[in-house]
């Protein structure tokens, strides 16, 4: 990423102008599906909003977006309203935003560029109104959303999610290595579906932030598809008591 694509394609500079109007941006990371990468963004973004953050909530899955299901959104166009921009809709508390208002909430099958395109489209016509925080759910693996999203907005804080299981964990570790090789680092390690804190040592070694364990909740099914409802959960208590302690490395809104 140069520069000189910004020139090529304006939509690049209008999106990262966007983006700097932001107070904290979170990317949510994890290189392998399946370990409740979207139910944790959602989670912390009504955390941040019940203690008076004026939160935003971006799904950047654009091949397999969700967050619309968690949040209980009806992903309609007409939802979405338009004032020199494209307008979040509210849910929550929060602030939300995804492709599936555009695309009825089906999947796309996009490749490198198209994706890349889709994403720097929808974040340069977004009009967030000077939110305190975003939270970005991003689409599991490593692909060029992540490092396009790295580009526009270098500042950012990642929360790198995962369980206790030994696959994710590996993956994990990988995932840690590859941001640190592109000069990306880790902010924090949240351990998804526990009932103790494995990984915290794991991320201690690293003087990586550890957020959890967050319980598994078989609730939490239920609670889908309604912000009442996540609050309501096993993991979003905990999740609140750990931001009410504050940590450091985050920042959170700051």
């Amino acid at each position: 990423m140069s520069w000189a694509l910004t020139v090529i394609d304006p939509r690049w500079a209008m999106a990262r102008e966007r983006l700097r109007g932001v107070g904290r941006v979170f990317f949510v990371e994890s290189s392998k599906g399946g370990v409740g990468k979207t139910v944790f963004s959602a989670l912390l973004a009504l955390v941040l909003a019940e203690k008076g953050v004026r939160v935003g909530l971006f799904d950047a899955d654009f091949t397999n977006p969700g967050l619309h299901t968690v949040l209980g959104v009806e992903p309609v166009l007409e939802a979405i309203g338009e004032d020199k921009g494209v307008l979040p809709v509210e849910a929550g508390g929060v602030l939300f935003m995804s492709i599936a208002f555009y695309t009825g909430g089906r999947p796309l099958g996009l490749r490198g560029y198209e994706a890349s395109s889709a994403l720097v489209e929808l974040l340069a016509v977004t009009r967030w109104g000077g939110i305190d925080a975003l939270v970005v759910d991003t689409p599991p693996g490593i692909g060029d959303e992540h490092m396009d999203l790295h580009w526009l907005r270098p500042d950012t804080r990642v929360i790198a999610v995962s369980t206790p299981s030994r696959l994710a964990v590996e993956s994990l570790i990988r995932l840690i290595e590859y941001l640190g090789s592109q000069g990306i680092r880790v902010a924090a390690v949240a351990e998804n579906m526990s009932d103790k804190p494995s990984l915290r040592p794991l991320a201690e070694d690293r003087g990586i932030e550890y957020i959890g364990p967050l319980p598994y909740d078989p609730g939490l099914e239920q609670a889908l598809g309604s912000p009442a409802g996540l609050r309501s959960t096993k993991p979003y208590r905990v999740l609140r008591r750990l931001v009410d302690r504050g940590l450091d490395t985050l920042g959170w809104w700051r």
